[in-house]
């Protein structure tokens, strides 16, 4: 069976031990360790993500898997649109179509909000999740590069879908 459910305040730290984890396994091999490990603490650390559910409105949910905890993800509204922030599903979760449902509750979340879409970003050599987005009826929007501090600059696509 699968569910969505929101991550309480209490498992913040667990959630960032699992958000390092898959940043690692995505990112080491894409922009290096150095900027991984610092992104990681920018904004996947637990102290990182308890700012942004206090202070920032980020909505982080579990998709559940038979009552296992299947991934995460974390979105917002910003502008006239919801922004995913984060939207990964653990190593063994992967291939089961979950991601689908996922999307499916972030795009019936925007509708029901009155927003006009769903927007991510995704590093460019990011090519299987570029992929995955693409199933999900993502598209390219725009590029765009960011200094996120300590020299590194991300150079992502921003892939959406507009109602």
């Amino acid at each position: 069976m699968f569910e969505i459910k929101n991550v309480e305040v209490k498992e913040v730290d667990f959630l960032a031990e699992k958000a390092g984890e898959v940043w690692r396994e995505i990112y080491y091999p894409l922009v290096g360790e150095g900027m991984t490990d610092y992104m990681i603490e920018k904004v996947q650390s637990a102290h990182a993500i308890k700012d942004q559910i206090e202070n920032q409105g980020y909505e982080y949910y579990w998709p559940m898997l038979d009552g296992e905890r299947a991934g995460f993800f974390a979105m917002y509204p910003r502008d006239d649109m919801m922004y995913i922030s984060k939207f990964y599903l653990f190593k063994d979760f992967r291939g089961k179509r979950l991601s689908f449902k996922m999307m499916d509750f972030v795009k019936s979340e925007a509708r029901a909000r009155g927003l006009k879409g769903v927007f991510l970003n995704v590093n460019k050599k990011n090519e299987r999740a570029i992929k995955a987005y693409g199933r999900l009826g993502l598209t390219r929007l725009r590029d765009e590069e960011e200094d996120v501090g300590q020299g590194y600059r991300t150079n992502d696509y921003i892939m959406g879908v507009y109602f």
